[in-house]
């Protein structure tokens, strides 16, 4: 995370000229950026794991129907 974290600091201040408003190390920005995608992947991945459970039969994964005696 400290990588990443490292890296983007340093690409964000490539973008100056793309930043209107903004400065590369706003900190408010930062943490509602963060906020937003830390937000998108915990709904992404809520709803993935919702529609994975739902395509799963059941019986194809019970153990008991598997053993033959």
């Amino acid at each position: 995370m400290a990588a990443g974290w490292s890296g983007a600091l340093a690409i964000s201040r490539s973008f100056t000229a793309m930043l209107f408003g903004v400065g590369p190390l706003d900190l408010l920005t930062w943490i509602v950026v963060s906020g937003c995608m830390l937000g998108v992947a915990s709904i992404a991945s809520y709803l993935l794991r919702g529609a994975l459970a739902v395509s799963i039969r059941p019986p194809r994964f019970d153990r008991s129907s598997a053993v033959k005696t």
